[in-house]
């Protein structure tokens, strides 16, 4: 067979090629787009939203909610919010996170006025100037009001003031924040202070514990006795109830390291206590934040 005969024969044996329109049956066909459509459903639903649909090309719902109207259901739901906040429970002064503690010992007398939402206005007086200076630093980073006075036997050292008061202290941020409805319970802060650096973490959980590394080669700053430091961030764990822990992860000079501990407690502080309105109730998976 020549090779003009045989193209002649392949051409005619095999049969062309159709398109898939063709071949299929025409019933078939028309369900194409039906078919298509249900798929499409399906995948909507299956997503569970519209704004999930939407990431993969799908068409998003013509009636999703407006910027405007979830400004106003953010809005509605911070009011509910403060509704809660509102509720009966165990804080003195229940339109404000405000708490008054008086403690009086044969050591010590002190009177302190705590405002958590307030914006750094301290007056405070221990009679120990470098504490004052401490407690001026908590108040002014941790955006407290602070009214404080303390009449202690200085004439023995200064232990029974530094330690009392961080009792009090504790007792006021306990007091103030009530069942701890709608706060973050937890902060923390890496604080820098030229060459120091220290770590903070706070949460408010009812169950106190210190973990406390910090190292001075000085006896004492001013009046205040370096040890006293952690005497203080004892106290005040003990007494509020939180898990505090304090690390200095470097620094050489006492006094920048004594602040750094003050100011990063208070800026860990205020994260812990800031209201959430994302929150309903309290932060734990328990229903309640307590011992």
């Amino acid at each position: 067979m020549s090779s003009k005969n045989r193209r002649k024969w392949k051409s005619n044996s095999i049969p062309q090629t159709k398109q898939p329109e063709e071949i299929l049956p025409q019933e078939t066909n028309n369900n194409f787009t039906q078919i298509a459509d249900e798929e499409e459903s399906y995948r909507v639903d299956w997503l569970g939203t519209f704004e999930a649909a939407s990431d993969l090309g799908l068409a998003q719902n013509k009636d999703s909610i407006s910027e405007s109207e979830q400004k106003k259901e953010l809005s509605k739901k911070r009011e509910q919010q403060s509704e809660i906040l509102k509720e009966p429970d165990e804080r003195v002064d229940r339109s404000l996170r405000t708490a008054k503690v008086e403690r009086v010992t044969k050591e010590t007398r002190i009177c302190l006025e705590l405002n958590l939402d307030g914006t750094g206005e301290a007056v405070i007086d221990t009679g120990i100037g470098f504490f004052d200076h401490m407690l001026y630093a908590v108040a002014k980073h941790g955006f407290l009001d602070l009214k404080l006075k303390v009449q202690g036997d200085l004439i023995v050292d200064g232990h029974h003031t530094i330690e009392d008061t961080g009792i009090v202290l504790g007792q006021a941020l306990k007091e103030a924040l009530g069942e701890k409805k709608g706060i973050k319970r937890y902060g923390s802060c890496l604080l820098p202070m030229d060459e120091t650096l220290v770590l903070c973490a706070v949460d408010f959980c009812g169950r106190p514990y210190l973990n406390y590394t910090a190292e001075f080669t000085a006896e004492r700053l001013g009046y205040m006795e370096t040890e006293m430091v952690r005497e203080f961030f004892y106290a005040i764990s003990y007494n509020a109830g939180m898990n505090l822990h304090l690390k200095v992860l470097d620094g050489k000079n006492n006094h920048h390291i004594a602040e750094a501990l003050f100011k990063s407690f208070a800026k860990a502080l205020d994260e812990a206590k800031t209201i959430d309105p994302r929150i309903e109730g309290v932060l734990s998976t328990k229903g309640v934040i307590s011992l």
